[in-house]
This record gives C-alpha cells, structure tokens and sequence, in this order.
C-alpha cells in the first residue's frame, strides 16, 4: 500500500407444571403473532410517526430480527422524506435520523449528509460522514454500492479530510481495523494509495503539530493493516523552482519515514518524492 500524506422454573406439582407450560407456550405463540402483525403495519404504513410507534413497540416486545425490519422501515420514511424537501434542516434532520435506522442502506443517509456538509464547508464534518458511508460498506455484508459510488466516496472523503481543520484519524472498522480510507479494500475496490495530509511548516520538511498526529496516524494504520512495506512519496505545492520542490519533496518523505522508523513500525519504509508535479485532487468536477 503506497500512502502519500431458559426450563428456568423446577417442577413442582405436576399439574402446576402442566399448568405453567400451557400458559408460557400460549404467551409465546401470542408474542410472536404480535411482533408478525407489529411487522405487517410497518410494511404497509408510510407515516414516519407511526413508524416511530411500531419501532417502538418492536424494541420492547420483539426479537432481534423484527424490531430491525421495522427500525429498517422507519429509516427508509426518513430517508424519502429527507429525498422530499428542499429545508436544509428538515433534510439534514431526517438524514441524521435515517443514519441510525436505515439498516444496510444507512450508507446513502451518511453519503447525503457528507454532500450537504462539503457545500456548506464544514469539511470537517463532510469528511465524518463519507468515512462513515465507506465504514457502513466496509463492516456490512447486505450493503452494496457500485464500484463507481465507492471511488466517489473516497475521493470527497480524502478531499474533505485535506481540507478541514485540524487533523483528523482515518476511520477504524468495527472490529478496530483501518476503515473508511485507510481500509484495504471495501465492496471489491481495492485501496493501493492512502493519501495522507501531513502538514509541514513553510519551505521546509520540519512537521507542524498536526503533521506529527497525521504522523502517528500513519503509524497506527501500517502497523495494524499488517502492512510490510510501505511507500511513501512526499508532495509540495508549486510555488518555487521545480528542481528545489522535488528536493523539498523528497526530504519530506525521508523525514516521515525516519519518525515512523523511530516509533517503532517494523515494515519496510521506501520514500520518495513527486515535487509539485502530482498535486492533490481537492476539487473533482465529476463529483
């Protein structure tokens, strides 16, 4: 990977016994006609505040799999709902809402929410929420998007992350792993190349304070991907001499290597340096 920067009751008499499973078996089959019929309203009624009834309902008196059916259901009503408006809060409020509910799908309310953040320029939050659509993909066997969806993602994703303020950590899966941009592949895309916003003070390879947490990042990232080598290809921006960039360029890349080296990071580390010639994609006019 290259990165550029229950019998619970003992029987007692034996008719109380006969007695009590009668009952407990008649409790059983009523509970599970319920949860059926709590299922069935959910599937024929559109209205979000009866849907957040049934939810409910489902949550205290059913299994696992109905209350999410219904909780599914009540997702999708905020997401057409959220499809529906032109208010950017009464959009943004169902799309929070359909994030929690929507199941597998939840991915479009987090891709939605990304898109409305990055054309308000909170690209700090943009960036949240497309590492949080890719994480849903990554973790979710049932959620599916087409490869073309996915690079998009990534795109705005890393773009989004380049822009905001602060530093801020790729996404980790559900178990722990490297997610969201740092992941090694998601819906059979493959990630070869992580790029990674490393600041640097002004004409020189000496990292700001957010470029040693972009630093660390990096470390934990290779370390816990497993990764055995690693190549890393410092950038500048174009103002200067071309010769002087790709110098500064490739001194970058040494002294990231050299910090990751000193942490402790066991991979082979190569660096080099594409001066001002690869500058990054921040703003993909196909997005």
């Amino acid at each position: 990977m290259r990165f550029s920067f229950s019998a619970w009751m003992k029987h007692g008499v034996v008719v109380c016994g006969v007695s009590l499973g009668f009952l407990a078996s008649t409790t059983v089959a009523s509970h599970a006609e319920d949860c059926a019929a709590i299922v069935a309203k959910a599937n024929t009624n559109p209205d979000i505040q009866e849907l957040e009834r049934l939810t409910d309902l489902a949550r205290r008196e059913c299994e696992v799999s109905a209350f999410k059916t219904v909780e599914a259901k009540l997702g999708r009503a905020h997401f057409n709902a959220a499809m529906q408006t032109e208010a950017p809060a009464q959009r943004k409020d169902h799309l929070e809402r359909a994030a929690i509910s929507l199941g597998p799908l939840k991915w479009r309310a987090y891709a939605s929410l990304g898109d409305m953040a990055q054309k308000s320029g909170d690209y700090d939050k943009a960036s949240e929420h497309f590492q949080n659509a890719l994480v849903v993909l990554q973790d979710t066997p049932e959620a599916e998007a087409p490869p073309g969806v996915i690079k998009r993602l990534l795109s705005r994703a890393n773009a989004t992350r380049a822009l905001g303020t602060g530093y801020k950590p790729a996404a980790r899966s559900r178990s722990g792993a490297p997610g969201g941009v740092a992941a090694r592949s998601i819906g059979g895309v493959e990630i070869e190349e992580v790029p990674f916003p490393v600041e640097f003070e002004y004409d020189s390879d000496v990292p700001t304070p957010n470029g040693v947490l972009a630093i660390q990042d990096m470390f934990e990232i290779v370390r816990d991907a497993g990764l055995s080598q690693v190549h890393l290809i410092g950038h500048t921006d174009p103002t200067g001499a071309e010769s002087y960039n790709q110098q500064l360029s490739e001194r970058r890349a040494t002294t990231v290597a050299k910090l990751l080296v000193e942490m402790g990071l066991q991979a082979t580390v190569r660096a080099s340096g594409a001066g001002e010639n690869v500058p990054p994609e921040l703003d993909d006019p196909s997005l």
